[in-house]
């Protein structure tokens, strides 16, 4: 038995050596942090990063201010990475932002649920007051 997380990686390691994930192919990936030790995010990023670098187009969805910025700041200048963020307004309407960088996204609920978790860590503040 392996962790869930260890067998993510390991299905990805898979689909590398048995070529289905080559050049110009697509690499779907929701929530890769999910089960795994937060210790091996930035290995995440990196082999990501890289995939891309070899012209593999990959959409992940995640949920993790970490994962999200360590592909930010790993990510080179002549990388190809767009962050996108999917959200509703009051109109009941889905709509798409899209930044070169994370921290540039203007309606952020995950980056404004990480700062109110710094406010109440070094401010002693909790949310809504």
């Amino acid at each position: 038995m392996e962790a869930e997380g260890f067998k993510k990686i390991g299905i990805l390691w898979q689909l590398l050596m048995n070529e289905t994930i080559t050049e110009n192919t697509i690499l779907l990936w929701d929530e890769p942090e999910a089960n795994l030790n937060p210790e091996f995010l930035p290995v995440i990023a990196d082999c990501l990063l890289a995939l891309s670098r070899q012209h593999v187009q990959i959409l992940i969805s995640t949920y993790s201010y970490i994962l999200a910025k360590y592909i930010e700041i790993r990510a080179k200048d002549t990388d190809k990475v767009l962050f996108h963020l999917l959200y509703k307004k009051d109109d009941g309407l889905v709509y798409d932002e899209q930044q070169k960088k994370f921290s540039a996204l203007q309606n952020n609920t995950i980056v404004t649920a990480f700062e109110a978790l710094m406010d109440e860590i070094y401010m002693g503040r909790k949310a809504g007051e």
